[in-house]
């Protein structure tokens, strides 16, 4: 696959969408390298956008692949929409652990936007010392056991 990305995808995808043949090839290749549906892959002239890709790999089964992890299979509402007009179910598993990091990063620091970094919080650059951290750290602790219990 890198040889053709490198070879004879590059070649053709130079040649640009006036050389019919070039255009053909590039598609009838990406068709087949994807799994996408080959009369898509024309349409498309090969070039296929990250959304249009998520819709059409397993278009089947009227599932969209996510964007963060295609493994991870949702049911698209609107098949027969040309827009992209739903989440993505690779994100939504991921919502509520990043946004408690980020609550968590901003309850230890005090709402600051520093970098974290143990040299950070040596250097005294952070605006809090190692000792304040570790408490903030223990009572952000001692909220999330309140929290699951």
């Amino acid at each position: 696959m890198e040889a053709y990305a490198r070879g004879e995808f590059l070649v053709d995808l130079m040649k640009g969408q006036q050389d019919k043949e070039a255009t053909t090839r590039l598609a009838d290749k990406v068709a087949a390298l994807t799994g996408i549906d080959q009369a898509v892959s024309r349409r498309l002239a090969g070039r296929i956008e990250l959304g249009e890709f998520r819709r059409e790999f397993d278009r089947k089964s009227g599932k969209l692949i996510g964007y963060f992890d295609a493994s991870v299979r949702g049911l698209d509402p609107y098949p027969d929409s040309s827009f992209h007009l739903t989440g993505d179910a690779s994100s939504d598993t991921l919502l509520a652990p990043l946004t408690m990091s980020i609550s968590l990063r901003a309850s230890l620091t005090g709402g600051r936007t520093a970098p974290m970094s143990w040299s950070t919080v040596r250097s005294g650059r952070l605006g809090i010392s190692a000792a304040a951290l570790r408490s903030r750290f223990r009572s952000c602790a001692r909220s999330l056991q309140r929290i699951e219990s």
